[in-house]
């Protein structure tokens, strides 16, 4: 113990029976690491009991007077409770990460909830949505790690024309060779899928405007926690230093909450089409569209 008390039954009595259930601050701490030292009642200074008055709270060593119960201090008075979940990084996409894109990519694909009962193939949704990104020149991506292990991502291209050009030619080729085939499609989900892959990809007529474009999708369990803000940052940070004047991307009609959390983001809708909302955002380091200055 770096306090300098043992690790006693009676230490781990006392974390139990006054409810301290979290890593509080510590500031000048002596007892047990959950306590901080030098507070009497949440306001009044104390002083450092000496070993021959040690009869406070069992293992502590401090009067009883320095550890009230949690319950019983203001709340606004109240430690901190410490943030006990897995470690957080946000890094450039390598290839080493393509198996849990792929994953990720088919847990989320139905608006957020995996698509197991809707596609047969668990690489299909990803051979469109996510790998093209870490193959094409232009495209840029970032994974969210927990813990080391990528269990979120934002891929995109700054160029989307140069992107989808790129894609007809050399990418979806192979792809569709391996759904040339397949029988019924045994969901409308795959049914879109199979068209979106065998299909010539659609450039929007806005591109001009909004060139660049992303896709981002993050776990269940990894969600709510800011990290998807600023997964998609990262990315929107490096496009405005490469100089695009804009970006697009296409949100599920009936998906009000992705819809909210891009709005928030500052993108703002541009088209809304049977099934899909179109959103876009402006280079704030670009010239105002129109100017001349």
């Amino acid at each position: 113990n770096i306090l300098g008390y043992d690790n006693s039954a009676a230490s781990y009595e006392t974390k139990q029976s006054y409810g301290y259930d979290a890593l509080y601050q510590i500031t000048s701490a002596t007892g047990t690491s959950t306590k901080p030292y030098g507070i009497n009642d949440y306001g009044a200074p104390t002083t450092r009991a000496s070993p021959a008055t040690r009869s406070g709270r069992p293992g502590t060593g401090l009067p009883s007077t320095v550890y009230p119960r949690a319950s019983s201090c203001p709340a606004d008075r109240r430690p901190f409770r410490a943030y006990t979940g897995p470690m957080k990084t946000i890094r450039p996409a390598h290839m080493s990460d393509l198996p849990y894109l792929y994953r990720i990519c088919h847990d989320t694909a139905a608006d957020g909830r995996g698509a197991e009962s809707l596609v047969r193939d668990r690489a299909m949704v990803g051979h469109f949505f996510v790998a093209p990104y870490l193959f094409h020149p232009d495209g840029q991506a970032f994974v969210l790690t927990a813990d080391g292990l990528p269990v979120g991502y934002v891929a995109g291209a700054a160029n989307s024309i140069s992107f989808y050009q790129w894609l007809e030619a050399d990418w979806l080729p192979e792809v569709r060779a391996l759904y040339a085939t397949v029988g019924e499609p045994q969901s409308d989900f795959e049914t879109w899928m199979l068209a979106t892959i065998r299909g010539r990809p659609k450039a929007p007529e806005f591109l001009a405007a909004w060139p660049g474009h992303l896709h981002i999708n993050i776990d269940a369990a990894h969600r709510g926690d800011g990290f998807g803000r600023r997964l998609f940052e990262a990315w929107r940070t490096k496009l405005w230093a490469r100089g695009v004047p804009g970006f697009h991307l296409g949100v599920s009609s009936g998906n009000r909450t992705v819809r909210n959390f891009y709005e928030s983001l500052g993108l703002q809708i541009i088209r809304e089409e049977p099934g899909v909302v179109w959103m876009a955002q402006d280079n704030p380091q670009m010239p105002i569209r129109g100017s001349t200055g």
